[in-house]
């Protein structure tokens, strides 16, 4: 019966007549008056047996009176064709008619019921009609196939089956369905017979088996039972002994399971594991039954797999099988549930609007539609594609709850599935603009299932009374009157749900929403495709989707995230709209009359394009940019030139838009912004500069402009530039060969002289690389089993000849065997007569093979790779040279085929790692074959048979050269791969076209072939980097359509040719998808973009001169140009070249358009769901757009000038001196004018007759002696010979001659060496040497600081004078003369040993968070504990206001700040101490950096806010978060919510406490804060953190101190007080950063808060000086004066009543050797020092020949014993005399791999080092040395130590060094 069912929702009965369910075919019925709902609940309708009644069913409240079964004597039904019966009320609402005789099967009947004659109803309700069908007489037969009679019997079998009516039939007729025919005698059938279920089974037993196979024909014919349908089977009976497989059929009640028929009985004592298998399966179970075989999955098996019968398999005479079966089968859905075919919403209105729907095992639906009305429909698409269900609340409401039967029709076979159709016309129609979310739920009332059988009621409708298999648990918002309904269709799982039943169709858990189908429908022909370049420029395309034709005069609407329209235009008379836009659309709304379309515009939902070739580079907002330094790499304090060209070819930006400049440290913070607004022609120059103290490494500069970001990477290295020109020449080798590869070294000065007889050294380091030939791209030449450590070998080490030459032999001998081509990485020295060196860098490949070959395996799946089971597969081989030309002749290859362990679920693309691969279980050798390879090539062919499946390796030697590749190769069976593509078919939208070259001239024709059939339509679209250029309509023909358009001007560089292929809606010709679309690259050459600027000026010019350069262009073009004059020295660091803006510019363009179309969401377009696969596409390669006194050691010799602007057929000359400076100047000149671009460069010598070239370290060290080498070059013959001079500053002494003569035989070089002291003092040291002969003078200065690298000591000599007391002593200076320094501190606390802790402060090495707040946060309080002295005053505000500017660096973009500069990660506790210091500063009227207080705040209140105690914090976490809130307090932002959450903390510490009273004190509460601590003690056990708070038992206690000292609370403080002071006191006891910093910031604040209790009044005499100290200051310090020698005498006496501490501090470095021994403690922290050479021999450094190449290695070890070791820095100080070699600059910087570390910092003559080391680890670290400079030099110790735990230390004492000849 068909129900009339009420709903709250008032327009359901509306829809009533809409919503009609159609079973495989449409019908019409006529609208029903939908007040009848008010007194008719149900009715029978539909298709109905034959002997079925027709009922009536009146609403429950309609008043009638009757008994059950009571006759009706009123004439109530009329039928047409008419029908004899009587009606009866069988219940209480129910009336039934019953016909006298079965209805006629197939009849349509029509039925007239008049209500009006049994209960009062308005006129026009009197008489209700409604109609039904009869059910047409039909059959269908199900075979079980053949099978053994018995399992004994080998000669006779059996056939059953099943016959299925329509309707009930007679026996006796169905039996008359089938006769059968064997051996030309008819063969009896027995039956059996299910009236109830319709069915009725037969079987034919005893076919005999013959000699030879035997045919079997099954005769059906339907006429018994009055059917149409008819049929002739053919079963072949095989012959005896022929032991075969019959059949593979699924069966999937009671038990889902395979049935494998065979001939002959199998026999039960044979295994089946392994013969029998399911793709996609293993542990499988196996029952043998006769001749049949059930397999049963350990899962449900739904889709396709394929079955494999090995060919072991036995029958009960142990015969076997004899060949190998495979099969495909496909498992279908058993289960009851619902689905909706495809993934279509869009329902063009070219017919009646119908949704489908499949079902199994089902006899009824729950149907609900939901109506998303068209004013919401933007907020909709705001979170859900054109399918979505995010979010339905705040746009739907539902409009029909209804259910369906779906076994009205009687014969339907529901266990099967079958396709209905939702008629929706009228609704669609009724709003076209909104979208319906049609849901097709059921419960389990509704299954049709072994277990739901005995749930179903007589009368065959669904139990509606198990409604609690429908309750959901969830809860409801109380909004309308649709709150029950959304409570329900949100909720997901029913009351009693168990996650383990939820795949058991008896248990109520199956029946959740899971099991649900939904699908969105929208009525609509609009078509839309849009495109969006990368400057916001936009295409719109409108077609009809029936019909591909364009729809003209559409309105489009452009909105906003927010919903706002920015753009509104209507497409023309071609359909499409062009327009440009100031911002990003998310919404395309397309209106046409009542239609809609709807495309979302975000960069999620555009078409895939990464199957296609469209890398590149990457166009932003339509700008172009190009940015360029004058040089490769600078040191820190340098001038940096950079410049910057923009190409706005499309005048998107105003003339004077500002460009912004932005330069990033290493750690990634920003370090500078600089802006310009004035260019020239598009050139912006900025000029800047680093500071001498900044880290090393790799910065970057970022240009912005008009939303577009350029980015470059700025090396920032302690460099010296290069004094040599070296090149390494191989000749015509492109790569080295295996044995000798013959080259020539050859080295010469850079100013032109020859470099005769210089020692040189060539060390080359081999590292793997990917062998690739550009003939055969799509080989592989490597082994994936081979690994290859990198080998570092010194191919060549002694002198140059006369002329500067040397033969340099490339003979490299492997160690080990290489997998392929390797990378020869060339590290180049050419050492100076004085030990200096020049370097040079380059790679090339080395061959270490004399062929290689390579392998190529079929392509297979494009998405997965995968081939397939049991076919041939060809394997190409090619033999190759070392420069990849085919090998001629024949020779032998071995190919070995290996079965791989298949570890997918860690391992995934071509790096697997087969360093473990060994022959075994896993990596199993299945085949090995010798082939030949005749000229270069050869086949192999790979087959592997199932049921074999898996990771195959095949590897292929050259048996001659030894090479060897492999390749790996995923095979498994056709039928899990066909599975695996019906999973992933979004190729099959992918569109292959082609152009007839791949390269164009402007003016010449480009030629598209494009796949197609006739009927369609093409878009075709031109497109660039940033836009769509053009684009035109094409109508496609049969077979192929050919295009043709003209490459122009502004197609260069490069073009994409993107084609839409369309089809109308309706055909059906073929299968291919409504849409499909695809995209080429097309290169097109322009040469009028290239510019060619000349340089002219001399050859040769002198220093200190004025010099000029003369500028033009060779065709007399204008240009805009920048002129950069660089020493070559510095540029061949980095072999650096003139920039070249024409090959950035006109590099090719990744594509800059991005499509969206609606197609794939047309309903019928396609019929799977095209989930689309995405992969990472990409750049070709590395973005281009891709960032106290000291000497000033290597001043660079670096002019630049420009951008200035050449006219049209003119030239320009600019001027320029030249600095004392001899060697050899680059002049390069880049240009570029309205998108044309150029550079050239020249060389020049700058040199005059005499000059001379001094070699000295980068610094030195006290007490350090040197050979000084000054080369002297006389290269004119009037230069016979020369008198050099060598002066020093008095911190250097030259012991001997210091005039030395020189004489020339000939042009050229001579060396003089001067023996230089360095005295037992630091500073700048400078040397002037000159060079005289004749009118002819050179010379040279030379600046370099002496540096003591010994710690500072202190030692303290102290007193404490009660009233009246005086103190005398004599005292003797700390350290080395020049170093010591003293204070005299007097308190009338006890004393804090200040001087020492400060200066411990501000002289700390290392710069974190932490370290750098603790340098300035003292002094900002420290006028609260001394008197301070104008000069000191000025020295404080100088560092703070530094500090201040530091702590920038360390900003993070969340606000908080990082622990190193630049980290990406804010650490919590840095974040709470710099911000202390930040608003103290601030309040004592420092101005902060813009912003920096600011986002501190948001940072700190959303942690706050947000912060709970977890694992991670528990310990340590309250106190980091109580310390936050105390400073939000402390800034006048007070988070009490957060406050009050941590004061009912349960587990709150004492330190917290004490921290989160005095947050509640400056927040007004001092009531909570006073009963916060009331009890407290003061006391913390000892203890010292390294990271998390860096906290100390002193430290917490300061905290407290500073607590009470807020709280006012005087006494206690007093007391904490000398507890922390006397701990400071203690002057051998080492305290962290953090731990000083905040016990003198504690004190300050308390005595600064307490004046008047610090009375002293003292005299004293220091060294001679006099003086009365009377003040109310706590401490004072007086300095201690040296100038009188290193000792002197103290008298002090006390004239005051308060007890004064006295304390004389002395300080200062020792000389090298003097310096204290620290103790080490292997238990805690490890540290081994050793030097070895590159090879790794060890040495001992003590005495170093001169050029010696050696490597430091430092080990740190963990023990273990004290946990985790954070924030570790090690600091290595090297000689005066080695030079550290920067492997950062190497291209071979892998082959001195270290451990990870956090940071590393490089300087000129040390290495810091900063890490973590866990428990029982070790770390090891590589600096590569080289011993350059003849001399003794101190080797400083070498220190590792954490930098919040002083017991946590490593130490290696230093010692002298000599280098030697």
């Amino acid at each position: 019966m068909l129900p009339i069912k009420r709903s709250t929702v008032p327009v359901v009965i509306s829809f009533l007549a809409a919503l009609v369910l159609i079973c495989g075919c449409r019908s019409s019925r006529k609208e029903m008056n939908p007040q009848f709902a008010r007194y008719i609940e149900a009715y029978t309708a539909g298709v109905i047996s034959k002997q079925s009644a027709i009922r009536v069913q009146l609403n429950g409240q309609v008043n009638v009176t009757h008994t059950t079964n009571e006759p009706i004597e009123k004439e109530i039904f009329d039928f047409s064709p008419s029908v004899k019966g009587k009606a009866y009320w069988v219940d209480a609402t129910t009336i039934e008619f019953r016909p006298d005789e079965n209805l006629q099967p197939g009849k349509t009947y029509d039925v007239t019921f008049k209500l009006g004659k049994v209960i009062e109803v308005p006129a026009d309700l009197k008489t209700f009609n409604f109609g039904f069908k009869v059910i047409k007489p039909s059959y269908s037969v199900e075979s079980n196939g053949l099978k053994a009679s018995s399992s004994t019997t080998l000669d006779k079998m059996s056939y059953s089956g099943s016959v299925y009516t329509a309707d009930v039939e007679n026996p006796q007729a169905i039996e008359k369905l089938l006769t059968v025919q064997y051996g030309g005698q008819a063969l009896p059938v027995s039956w059996t017979h299910n009236a109830a279920d319709h069915t009725s089974k037969f079987v034919i037993n005893n076919i005999s088996r013959a000699s030879t196979a035997r045919n079997m024909e099954l005769n059906w014919n339907g006429a018994p039972i009055k059917a149409e349908y008819s049929d002739k089977n053919t079963v072949e009976v095989p012959a005896v002994g022929d032991f075969k497989v019959l059949d593979v059929k699924v069966v999937a009640e009671p038990e889902q399971h395979l049935l494998v028929q065979f001939s002959d009985p199998v026999s039960p004592a044979q295994s089946l594991e392994g013969l029998i298998g399911i793709s996609g399966f293993s542990d499988l179970r196996y029952t043998i039954d006769g001749s049949e075989v059930s397999v049963y999955a350990p899962q449900k098996m739904e889709g396709n797999y394929n079955v494999v019968v090995n060919e072991g398999v036995i029958n009960i005479t142990d015969k076997r099988l004899g060949k190998s079966y495979s099969s495909n089968i496909n498992v279908a859905n058993s289960s009851p549930s619902v689905s909706i075919p495809g993934k279509g919403v869009i329902l063009p209105q070219s017919d009646k609007l119908v949704m489908p729907f499949d079902a199994v095992n089902l006899k009824a639906v729950d149907v609900t539609i939901i109506k998303i009305y068209e004013n919401n429909v933007p907020q909709y698409l705001q979170r859900n594609d054109l399918n979505g269900s995010e979010e339905l609340r705040r746009v739907a409401k539902p409009v029909v709850q209804q259910t369906i039967r779906l076994d009205n029709d009687k014969s339907l076979n529901l266990h099967k599935q079958n396709r209905f159709f939702i008629d929706l016309d009228k609704m669609l129609r009724t709003e076209p603009g909104a979208i319906y979310r049609i849901t097709i739920g059921f419960r389990k009332a509704y299954a049709i299932t072994a277990c739901t059988a005995a749930d179903s009621t007589g009368n065959g409708q669904a139990d509606q009374s198990s409604e609690e298999d429908y309750d959901y648990y969830g809860y409801g918002e109380k909004i309308d009157e649709d709150d029950d309904f959304w409570e329900t269709y949100n909720s997901y799982y029913p009351y009693g749900y168990n996650w383990e039943a939820r795949n058991d169709a008896c248990s109520p858990s199956y029946y959740n929403k899971d099991r649900w189908a939904s699908r969105n429908i929208i009525a609509s022909n609009i078509g839309l495709i849009a495109k969006r370049g990368n400057d916001n420029s936009m295409l719109v395309a409108v077609t009809d989707i029936r019909d591909t034709k364009p729809m003209i005069g559409v309105e489009l609407e452009l909105l906003d995230y927010q919903q706002q329209v920015i753009f509104k235009t209507k497409s023309d008379g071609e359909g499409m709209a062009k327009f440009d836009l100031k911002r990003k659309p998310y919404l395309l709304i397309a209106k046409k009359d009542n239609e809609r379309g709807y495309l979302k515009l975000d960069d999620g939902s555009s078409l895939p394009l990464s199957r296609f070739d469209v890398q590149g580079e990457e166009i932003q907002n339509g700008i172009k940019g190009f940015l360029y330094g004058e040089r490769g790499v600078w040191r820190p304090g340098d001038s940096l030139y950079l410049t910057f060209i923009l190409e706005d070819k499309d005048a998107k930006l105003p003339p004077d838009h500002p460009v912004t400049l932005e330069i990033y440290n290493p750690k990634g913070q920003l370090y500078k912004r600089l802006n310009q607004t004035q260019g020239l022609n598009g050139f912006y120059n900025f000029n800047t500069a680093t500071n001498p103290e900044d880290p090393t490494g790799s910065w970057v500069a970022k240009v912005k402009v008009g939303g577009a970001t350029f980015t470059k990477n700025l090396r920032i290295e302690t460099v010296k530039p290069n004094r040599l020109k070296i090149k390494m020449d191989f000749g015509s080798y492109t790569s080295l060969q295996k044995g000798s590869t013959p080259g020539t070294l050859s080295a010469m000065w850079l100013f032109g002289a020859t470099a005769q007889n210089l020692k040189a050294k060539v060390d080359v380091s081999l590292v793997e690389q990917k062998t690739t030939f550009k003939n055969f791209p799509d080989f592989t030449f490597d082994d994936p089993v081979t690994k290859f450590e990198a080998e570092n070998k010194t191919i060549f080490e002694g002198p140059l000849n006369e002329n500067g030459n040397a033969p340099v032999n490339a003979n490299i001998q492997l160690g080990k065997i290489a997998p392929g081509q390797l990378k020869a990485n060339f590290e180049v020295k050419v050492f100076e007569p004085g030990g200096d060196f020049s370097i040079d860098h380059f790679s090339m490949p080395y061959n270490p093979f004399t062929s290689y070959v390579g392998v190529q395996l079929p392509a297979g799946d494009r998405n997965t790779g995968m081939i397939f089971t049991d076919k041939d597969h060809t394997v190409n081989i090619v033999d190759v040279d070392g420069n990849g030309n085919l090998t001629s002749g024949d020779k032998q290859v071995r190919v070995e085929l290996y079965k791989i362990k298949w570890r997918w679920w860690w391992e995934e693309g071509e790096d697997d790692d087969y360093s473990n691969f060994t022959q075994g279980t896993y990596n199993q050798l299945l085949s090995t074959e010798e082939i030949t390879v005749h000229n270069g090539k050869a086949k192999w062919n790979l087959r592997v048979n199932s049921p074999d499946w898996g990771r195959y390796l095949v590897r292929v030697k050259d048996l001659e050269s030894g090479h060897t590749s492999g390749k790996a190769v995923y095979i498994d069976w056709p039928g899990w791969a066909q599975r695996l593509q019906q999973d992933n078919p979004a190729e099959a939208a992918m569109l292959s076209f082609t152009s007839d070259k791949k390269q164009y001239k402007v003016g010449e024709d480009i030629v598209l072939t494009i796949p197609s059939n006739a009927g369609g339509r093409g878009l075709v679209s031109i497109e660039s980097g940033s836009k769509v250029i053009k684009s035109y309509w094409i109508n496609t023909e049969k077979g192929q359509t050919v295009y043709r358009l003209k490459a122009e001007k502004n197609m260069s560089p490069n073009i994409y040719v993107n084609i839409s292929l369309l089809q109308p809606h309706a055909q059906t010709m073929n299968d291919l998808p409504i849409r499909m679309y695809g995209t080429i690259p097309v290169k097109v050459e322009d040469p009028t973009t290239i510019l060619k600027p000349v340089i002219s000026m001399p050859e040769k010019l002198r220093p200190e001169t004025e010099g000029s350069i003369t500028v033009s262009e060779s065709n007399g073009k204008p240009m805009t140009y920048t002129i950069a004059l660089v020493d070559e020295g510095l540029l061949d660091l980095t072999r650096f070249k003139t920039p070249d803006p024409h090959s950035s510019f006109y590099a090719r363009e990744a594509l800059g358009v991005k499509t969206w179309d609606l197609f794939d969401y047309v309903l019928g377009a396609w019929s799977v769901n095209m989930d689309r696969i995405l992969t990472i596409g990409g750049d070709e390669g590395l973005n281009r757009n891709a960032g106290a006194a000291k000497a000033n050691r290597f001043k660079p010799v670096v002019k630049y000038m420009g951008p200035f602007y050449l006219r049209s057929g003119q030239k320009q000359t600019h001027k320029f001196k030249l600095p004392p400076y001899i060697g050899s100047l680059k002049a390069m000149v880049v240009a570029g004018q309205d998108g044309a671009y150029g550079s050239a460069e020249k060389t020049v010598a700058i040199k005059k007759p005499l000059m001379l070239l001094t070699s000295a370290p980068r610094v030195l060290g006290p007490s350090e002696t040197i050979q000084l080498p000054v080369t002297v070059f006389g290269l004119e013959p009037n230069v016979r010979s020369a008198t050099v001079t060598l002066n020093t500053s008095p911190l250097l002494e030259v012991v001997g001659e210091r005039s030395k003569t020189v004489t020339f035989p000939q042009p050229g070089e001579q060396i003089v060496y001067f023996d230089v002291k360095v005295k037992s003092q630091t500073g700048i040291a400078r040397i002037k040497a000159t060079a005289a002969s004749g009118a002819e003078k050179a010379e040279e200065e030379v600046e370099l600081d002496v540096r003591n690298p010994n710690p500072v000591i202190t030692n303290i000599i102290e007193s404490t004078l009660e009233a009246g007391q005086n103190w005398q002593t004599p005292f003797t200076g700390v350290g080395m003369a020049g170093s010591n320094k003293g204070t005299l501190e007097v308190s009338t606390i006890p004393a804090l040993n200040l001087g020492k802790r400060l200066r411990f402060l501000i002289e700390y090495p290392h710069g974190c968070i932490e370290q750098t707040t603790s340098g300035v946060f003292p002094q900002l309080v420290l006028n609260q504990l001394m008197d301070l002295k104008e000069s000191e005053l000025a020295n404080i505000d100088r560092n703070i206001k530094a500090g201040i500017v530091r702590l920038k660096n360390f900003q993070t973009s969340d606000g908080g700040f990082s622990y190193w500069p630049g980290g990406g990660q804010s650490d919590e506790w840095g974040t709470n101490y710099a911000g202390n210091f930040l608003i103290e500063a601030q309040a004592r009227g420092y101005t902060l950096t813009p912003g920096i207080l600011d986002q501190w705040k948001k940072y700190q209140r959303n942690k706050a806010s947000t912060w709970a105690p977890n694992t991670q914090n528990f310990y340590g976490g309250d106190l980091t978060q109580a310390y936050r809130l105390y400073l939000l307090a402390l800034a006048k932002v007070p988070e009490l919510g957060a406050m009050n959450r941590l004061k009912e903390f349960r587990y709150i510490s004492a330190p917290a406490k004490w921290r989160l009273a005095a947050a509640y004190k400056l927040a007004g509460q001092p009531e909570v804060a006073n009963s916060l601590i009331q009890g407290l003690n003061t006391d913390v056990k000892p203890y010292n953190q390294l990271g998390g708070t860096f906290g100390s038992d002193l430290r917490d206690k300061a905290m407290i101190l500073e607590t009470l000292t807020i709280l006012g609370q005087r006494t206690k403080a007093n007391e904490l007080l000398k507890q922390v002071a006397a701990q400071l006191s203690q002057a051998d006891q080492w305290y962290s950063t953090q731990t000083t910093a905040y016990s003198l910031i504690a004190i300050a604040k308390f005595c600064g808060a307490n004046k008047g209790g610090s009375k002293m009044n003292f005299t004293y005499n220091l060294n001679g000086t006099s003086g009365t100290v009377n003040g109310a200051s706590y401490v004072v310090q007086l300095p201690v004066n040296f100038n009188t020698g290193a000792s002197g005498n103290l008298s002090i006496k006390n004239n005051g009543s308060n007890v004064l501490y006295t304390r004389l501090i002395l300080q200062g470095q020792p000389e090298s050797g003097q310096e204290p021994v620290a103790a080490n403690n292997p238990d805690v922290l490890g540290m081994q020092v050793t030097y070895h050479t590159r090879d790794g021999k060890a040495l001992d450094p003590a005495t170093l020949k001169q050029g010696a190449d050696f490597m430091a290695t430092i080990t740190i070890t963990n023990p273990g014993k004290r946990g985790y070791y954070e924030q570790m820095a090690l600091s290595q100080i090297f000689p005066s005399g080695w030079e550290i070699i920067n492997t950062r600059l190497m291209e071979n910087d892998s082959a001195f791999q270290a451990s990870p570390f956090t940071y590393q910092d490089i300087r000129d003559d040390r290495v810091y080092t900063y890490f973590n080391i866990e428990e029982n680890k070790k770390r090891t670290y590589n600096v590569l040395l080289n011993a350059a400079y003849l001399g003794r030099f101190y080797l400083p110790a070498t220190s590792c130590e954490a930098m919040y735990d002083n017991s946590i230390h490593a130490y290696q004492a230093g010692k002298w060094v000599e280098v030697v000849r």
